[in-house]
């Protein structure tokens, strides 16, 4: 891009700097019908290439076929070419500062998650045979995949996701949202993929096969939103990969057998949840303020595995909440040096709920009742809630009870009960537990059951 992230902000670039295209059969396109995406400020920033009816279709039908001569290219080679990738993806400074300027995402943690998606990458070889049961696209390979991604997916994310459905063997439709950055580093790593593809010597039998396996299709919602968009995605024999909240992807799913007869078993949905962490009266508050903190501000709050609830014993509820503000003000907005920038539309979103018109996308603690709602917020809010030691204990034998079987209710406990005080939850994608299912946010992190034993 050769911008600079600076200018991109400050100046609000006139919104033909920059296209992303579509990949259809091979090729990027433009087209006719253009959308334009907004930066985190809610500027234009880029145009997006629409795909027209006739080019959705065409999607589709190259899915089903290639999808035979690519459910027969080895694993083998598929990791050769998986593994120079990260070579190629987002190596560019001008791509970070634009996936920045598109998400608001802080440039350091760009470059962190980059860095760390490629290491998985890179040894993949090593990591697979450890995942291969875990991962939940894997694991049932076989026939088009269609791929519905949330709006700003951030770049391991992408990642994981797109190397997750080519090991699976599946083609596949992409759709990213023409909103932030998902569109952007969706193109990305299908250049990396394409890029890689052509220097893998082996893979040259079957590089047309590789080429035209993948599509990326900028599909705006439409009128009627989730169920318009459904039905421009809906693809004979394919299944699904959604995400979004967990009301969202079981009401897609209902529209989706309703409508089209779509076997709920073929609809996978990854949602969003609240990452929690538990105090314990006995804790090291000073240690549990500090983690708690990197854990909320991760990626500016907006990640399913920030911490966004803690659980506090009453009786040390007001002596944590001090330490854990003036842990926070080491956190401020920021591109360069801070956790990131809300985009504007999530400021608004926050502002709102937490009744704050003037809200700039800090940290913020708030104080709850036990039982008061706690909203899933795009930023840096963490929940507070006291509770009696009675009540504390419930909680973590619920949490006992659910680990392995959704999702575990805390990513933390701090406690010196038989000596263990872990870490606050801020671990990414699950790197810390040595657990390589990466689909699974939420579970394998800190589980309370190898806790207390």
């Amino acid at each position: 891009m050769g911008l600079g992230l600076v200018a991109q902000v400050n100046s609000h670039a006139d919104s033909r700097t920059i296209l992303i295209p579509q990949y259809l059969s091979g090729n990027f396109l433009s087209s006719q019908e253009e959308g334009v995406t907004l930066d985190c400020f809610g500027n234009p920033f880029a145009r997006v290439a629409i795909p027209n009816e006739f080019q959705v279709l065409r999607a589709k039908q190259i899915m089903g076929e290639m999808q035979e001569g690519f459910s027969q290219v080895s694993r083998g080679l598929l990791m050769d070419i998986i593994q120079k990738i990260p070579h190629i993806y987002l190596q560019e400074e001008s791509d970070v500062e634009a996936v920045a300027c598109l998400s608001g995402y802080s440039t350091n943690h760009l470059r962190e998650a980059r860095d760390h998606v490629g290491d998985w990458m890179r040894n993949i070889d090593t990591f697979l045979p450890k995942a291969i049961g875990e991962m939940p696209i894997a694991t049932r390979s076989g026939g088009p995949m269609v791929v519905n991604y949330s709006a700003n997916m951030g770049p391991a994310d992408m990642a994981y996701i797109m190397t997750q459905v080519l090991l699976s063997g599946s083609t596949a439709l992409h759709r990213p949202s023409s909103r932030g950055a998902g569109g952007f580093l969706a193109i990305e790593f299908i250049r990396a993929l394409r890029q890689a593809t052509i220097i893998t010597r082996d893979a040259r039998a079957v590089e047309n096969t590789m080429l035209r396996s993948q599509q990326v299709l900028h599909i705006p919602n439409g009128e009627g939103k989730r169920e318009a968009l459904m039905d421009k995605l809906h693809t004979k024999d394919a299944r699904y990969l959604l995400f979004g909240s967990s009301e969202t992807i079981d009401t897609v799913a209902g529209y989706l057998k309703e409508r089209h007869d779509v076997p709920r078993e073929d609809v996978f949905g990854l949602g969003t949840g609240l990452s929690s962490a538990i105090v314990l009266a006995d804790a090291n508050l000073d240690h549990a303020a500090r983690e708690i903190a990197k854990g909320m501000t991760q990626d500016a709050g907006r990640q399913c595995t920030s911490t966004s609830i803690v659980y506090v014993d009453e009786i040390i509820r007001n002596n944590l909440l001090k330490k854990i503000e003036r842990e926070l003000r080491k956190y401020n907005p920021g591109f360069e040096d801070g956790i990131g920038v809300l985009t504007k539309r999530e400021r608004a979103l926050i502002a709102k709920e937490i009744g704050d018109d003037s809200y700039d996308g800090s940290p913020r603690v708030v104080p709850v009742s036990l039982f008061e709602n706690a909203s899933e917020l795009p930023g840096p809010i963490l929940y507070l809630r006291s509770s009696t030691p009675t009540q504390l204990e419930s909680l973590i034998r619920e949490d006992l009870h659910m680990a392995g079987i959704k999702r575990n209710l805390s990513t933390a406990l701090f406690t010196k009960t038989k000596g263990l005080n872990p870490p606050a939850h801020r671990v990414l994608y699950n790197r810390g537990t040595h657990n390589v299912d990466f689909m699974k946010p939420h579970q394998g992190m800190y589980l309370l059951e190898r806790m207390l034993g």
